[in-house]
């Protein structure tokens, strides 16, 4: 072999080396991404929080970059004494099996605590040899390369990154689609195990590279430094610094392959575009960016380092933040083409050239070491950006996710039509003065029996400076909160209704258990919602109590009953109400105008119960018989209610069966009943045909309590009243406007008669 064909052979050789160990580096970050985005979280983890879980596995990510500092200190010293060959070798063998060894730990189930510990060992090690792997490939390709060549030849290092990320994505398309079950137990691993073939063929080719010229050179003249790092500080510190600040730029990469995939996907943000989309868009886009990062580096080799690198600085921090804007609109079209721009045009100018600007920052008896340090230390940072980003989305939810969800809220318009500042209407809620008033007022004129309910007394003073707040808003936004509510009838009921009226209601599903937030988070939703210019918010389970604190006022019934199922955002303001008790007391007096409940049995003390009690006593019960599985819940509840109605109206039935023989009434407000649950809160035996029976179970409507009594002759209140009447208080209390209450009936049995997923 000639020496000018060894010298052409030479550069493209060490390209290639380049290239491998940078393609298995960012296979192994981006695989590990995807993973801690979208298995790692439910596997290494312990149940409960999925928010806390998902922020403890993007931190294991950003772990990888704490090592790196430490990383690039020891392989700077080995790479500028011993010679670059000898640190690629190093990093590709610890990255390599660490990354393999990834695959093979066992879950959080099989050994508790140590199984995330072993994955953050693992991390470490892999941070550790990445320290000096771009550096090793960069120094190596660089001082192989010919002069005016430079920028493209050592481009390949990033070209690398590029072609691990396409791989990445496409071993996992695949995975993503298996089973959840499959998932979860053997198809992640499969990414990781795969590594080894990198591995092998990056081993083999780093072994037959010759050591750079430069480098033999400077051994040669016996010029190599016993010390580097000290000459890096004390002669080039301020190239570390440059390349320190410039290698922020890694953000933008940590962004779009980790944070932006849990931002699309996660449900905790509701976002709702498929992972399988998401994958595609990395692979597309890292395609397109093997095929500019070269032709950037080229261009740089005409033109300079610095018009392609700042160009591209200015560029990427533009399409970012346009970039994620389009994820929160929920446009997959948007996003693809969005994502392409950045991470396969914009962004390939800076990566295409920072691996050249950097080496040229430095000699050859630091440049490794200079390198090194530089770009792991801000990379160190850099890593951390998902972290940051997800922890304080409770905090910062709105500037997230605020595009879509203006758009899903309707809050574009709703700002628009906010209505002026007005004092409020003291007939809508009553102070808290007022209500000390009335619960210190001796028991006579101010008994709850002759005195009008907060609710009849907003009817009675609707005046109409009211209407003219309310009627000239036509479009709300509203919320539904709780866990577990996918299967809520009152969005579809108070949305549709108001399509009727003319009016725009849209609905935002906040379900703890799908975005995984607790009691403790619940003054950030609020925040939240109040900062998105929501008009108001329905609250459900397990939130009703815990609410309270959190609010400016509170309606007489929230306070009596201690629960608030509806809030209201007005001038800043929120104000709580109860809209449960009215609902089921509107629905009695519709169906049974003239039942006589004087003594009335009631099974069930929690929060329908007490309601539903409050309701019976408010119109006009003499004694109400409380019973309960639960004997502490049924004595607070009737604690409660006689503070407000009387010990001698409110009682603890001692036993069921002599209570149900002296009642006229009987109410199931127990989930005994539902669709899935089944069965008789009572024995069937103690029904009898002078009994009215009524129930608040509404799946499905036709209990078998409710079955049983229509069979024996009684007369019956099934459980879809309250949820209908309810949603219509809520509805009037949102909007200012009396809903129709037969229209919103005929669509709630529309509604319970399709099919349940």
């Amino acid at each position: 072999m000639s020496q000018t064909t060894s010298e052409h052979r030479t550069p493209r050789r060490a390209a290639i080396a380049a290239w491998t160990g940078s393609a298995l580096e960012y296979y192994d970050m981006a695989i590990y991404g995807t993973a801690a985005a979208l298995v790692f979280p439910k596997v290494f983890f312990p149940d409960g929080n999925a928010s806390a879980a998902t922020i403890a596995s993007l931190a294991t990510f950003g772990v990888g970059y704490v090592a790196r500092p430490i990383g690039s200190f020891f392989m700077g010293h080995i790479g500028d004494t011993l010679g670059r060959k000898r640190v690629l070798i190093g990093t590709i063998i610890l990255m390599g099996l660490s990354t393999f060894l990834v695959g093979c730990l066992p879950t959080y189930r099989q050994i508790g605590l140590l199984a995330p510990a072993l994955l953050v060992l693992l991390r470490l090690l892999q941070g550790f040899s990445a320290a000096g792997e771009q550096a090793g490939s960069n120094s190596m390709s660089f001082e192989h390369a010919p002069q005016h060549r430079r920028g493209f030849f050592t481009s390949f290092t990033l070209n690398g990154t590029q072609g691990g990320q396409v791989l990445a994505p496409l071993v996992f398309l695949p995975i993503a689609a298996l089973p959840s079950h499959q998932l979860l137990t053997w198809g992640w691993r499969i990414p990781f195990l795969l590594s080894s073939v990198v591995i092998i063929i990056s081993y083999l080719i780093r072994r037959g590279l010759e050591e750079t010229p430069e480098f033999q050179a400077e051994a040669a003249q016996d010029s190599v430094p016993p010390a580097p790092l000290g000459v890096l500080f004390r002669d080039h510190w301020r190239g570390v610094v440059r390349v320190f600040f410039a290698a922020f730029v890694a953000m933008v990469n940590t962004v779009f392959a980790v944070f932006a995939l849990t931002f699309a996907t996660s449900d905790t943000y509701g976002i709702g575009i498929s992972k399988t989309a998401m994958l595609w868009l990395a692979i597309i886009a890292n395609v397109v960016a093997l095929g500019t990062i070269p032709l950037w580096a080229s261009l740089s080799d005409r033109i300079g380092r610095k018009p392609v690198f700042v160009g591209g600085l200015i560029g990427t921090g533009i399409m970012v933040v346009v970039f994620l804007w389009a994820i929160s609109l929920g446009s997959l079209p948007l996003v693809m083409v969005t994502g392409i721009l950045l991470a396969g045009v914009v962004y390939s100018m800076p990566n295409s050239v920072w691996s050249v600007t950097y080496a040229e920052y430095f000699p050859t008896s630091v440049r490794l070491s200079g390198m090194a340090i530089g770009t792991q230390c801000g990379f160190a940072l850099a890593g951390f950006t998902p972290v940051y980003r997800r922890s304080t989305d409770g905090r910062q939810r709105g500037q997230l996710v605020q595009g879509r969800d203006l758009r899903t809220a309707g809050v574009r318009r709703l700002r628009h039509c906010r209505p002026e500042r007005s004092e409020p209407d003291p007939h809508d809620v009553h102070s808290r003065a007022r209500r000390k008033d009335r619960h210190q007022a001796p028991h006579g004129a101010g008994h709850p029996r002759t005195r009008m309910s907060s609710l009849q007394e907003q009817r009675s003073h609707h005046d109409s400076s009211e209407n003219r707040i309310m009627t000239d808003k036509t479009s709300y936004a509203l919320g539904l909160v709780g866990s577990g509510i996918a299967a809520s009838l009152t969005p579809a009921m108070q949305e549709r209704e108001g399509r009727a009226r003319g009016l725009n209601l849209t609905y935002r599903r906040i379900d703890a258990a799908l975005e995984g937030f607790s009691t403790a988070e619940l003054p950030s939703v609020l925040d939240w919602a109040r900062r998105l210019g929501f008009d108001g918010l329905n609250i459900t389970h397990p939130f009703k109590q815990a609410v309270i604190p959190l609010l400016d006022d509170l309606s007489d019934a929230a306070h009596d009953l201690g629960a608030v199922n509806t809030v209201l955002l007005r001038d800043g303001r929120m104000t709580g109400v109860n809209t449960d008790w009215s609902g089921y007391g509107r629905a009695f007096r519709r169906e049974l105008p003239e039942a006589v409940h004087d003594r009335v049995v009631l099974v069930g003390a929690g929060g329908a119960g007490s309601a539903v009690g409050y309701a019976l006593l408010q119109q006009g019960a003499e004694r109400v018989s409380i019973i309960d599985v639960d004997r502490a819940t049924a004595d607070s509840c009737v604690t409660r209610l006689a503070k407000i109605f009387g010990d001698d109206r409110v009682r603890v039935a001692m036993d069921l069966a002599t209570a149900v023989a002296d009642a006229q009434g009987l109410v199931n407000a127990t989930p005994i009943g539902m669709l899935g649950k089944g069965g008789m809160p009572i024995p069937p035996a103690m029904i009898r045909s002078d009994l009215w029976v009524s129930d608040v179970v509404y799946f499905p409507l036709e209990t078998e309590l409710v079955a049983l009594a229509r069979a024996r002759g009684c007369r019956v209140v099934a459980g879809g009243g309250m949820a209908v009447f309810q949603a219509a208080e809520a509805f009037e209390q949102f909007t200012g406007r009396t809903p129709d209450i037969d229209r919103m009936l005929t669509h709630f049995n529309t509604l319970v008669s399709e099919p349940r997923g």
